[in-house]
């Protein structure tokens, strides 16, 4: 936080886009452990082609030792592939509602605001704060 010119005490950009979400917090974590666990899980496959190797090259190679590490990998990727998607519908459920959220809260506020201030502004204007600036919250809060 910083000081403004007015003596004000400024908050960060940031500091403003994770206290929208605050309330969907949950959410946000869940959508966050699942992307580490997904990242984790994409390690498997340096895994399973190390141990395909060595049940290839060891001393006793033979292909029905392949399958288990087979199924391993089809296992490992598929897991993957589900926390990744699990990871996205959270991230973005949190996203969209808090989007939802905020276009109601500005709405509510130009109901209170003199009618001078909102009728000398364009229709335009209007329609791009609560239409596209709002929109470029959801890639914070989604994909960050």
């Amino acid at each position: 936080m910083t000081q403004t010119s007015h003596g004000r005490t400024a908050r960060s950009p940031l500091a403003g886009l994770l206290r929208l979400a605050a309330h969907r917090r949950w959410i946000v974590a869940l959508a966050l452990l699942l992307s580490a666990l997904a990242g984790i899980l994409g390690l498997a496959p340096a895994y399973v082609l190390t141990e395909l190797t060595r049940t290839l090259i060891g001393p006793d190679s033979g292909l029905e030792g392949l399958w288990p590490l087979i199924g391993l990998a089809a296992v490992l990727f598929l897991a993957r592939w589900l926390c990744l998607a699990a990871s996205m519908i959270a991230s973005h459920y949190a996203a969209y509602s808090t989007l939802y959220d905020l276009r109601i809260a500005i709405a509510r506020k130009l109901t209170r605001v003199p009618l001078g201030a909102v009728t000398a502004r364009t229709s335009g204007s209007v329609k791009k704060i609560l239409q596209e600036d709002v929109e470029r919250i959801e890639l914070f809060i989604a994909h960050i």
